[in-house]
């Protein structure tokens, strides 16, 4: 554990190997007593995800000092949990609630999951998301390809 400080603020950092909770390969957040089932524990822990230069963390405060809790992760702390065709445009809704455009260059599959390298980031499609996605992905010559008004784009696989 580390102290800083924030804009005067004490910042309390707790490192990955002291935390008590990860998050699994599917995006579901594991505590010491097994996976976490309270919705608003979950609504909360994702919507508190932050990346800084040593990772990802969960932040909140603590009176008047803020945590940040690293955490690991199997696969992809950033997940897109929800999609939506707007206009012209897929909106991507992410496990911490925040919305981005689908950039289709991005895409890749990697281990028969679909992926996204957008904002510096790799985020994962969860099931949901996934069954989304499938009216605008069609098999062609070159492999998977996602097509979004009448554009084509071909997805890599790593």
């Amino acid at each position: 554990m580390n102290k800083s400080s924030l804009n005067n603020k004490e910042t309390i950092v707790i490192t990955k190997e002291d935390a008590n909770f990860r998050m699994d390969k599917h995006g579901r957040w594991i505590n010491d007593g097994g996976p976490v089932e309270k919705a608003s524990i979950i609504r909360y822990l994702n919507s508190a995800i932050e990346k800084d230069e040593n990772g990802f963390y969960v932040t909140h405060m603590l009176g008047d000092r803020r945590e940040k809790v690293y955490f690991e992760y199997e696969d992809a702390a950033l997940f897109v949990i929800d999609l939506k065709l707007n206009g012209s445009d897929i909106s991507l809704l992410l496990n911490t609630k925040r919305r981005l455009k689908l950039e289709p260059t991005g895409l890749f599959l990697k281990d028969d999951s679909l992926y996204l390298e957008q904002s510096g980031h790799v985020i994962k499609f969860n099931e949901r998301a996934m069954v989304k996605m499938a009216p605008f992905l069609a098999e062609s010559e070159e492999g998977l390809v996602v097509a979004i008004n009448g554009q084509k784009q071909v997805i890599r696989e790593e």
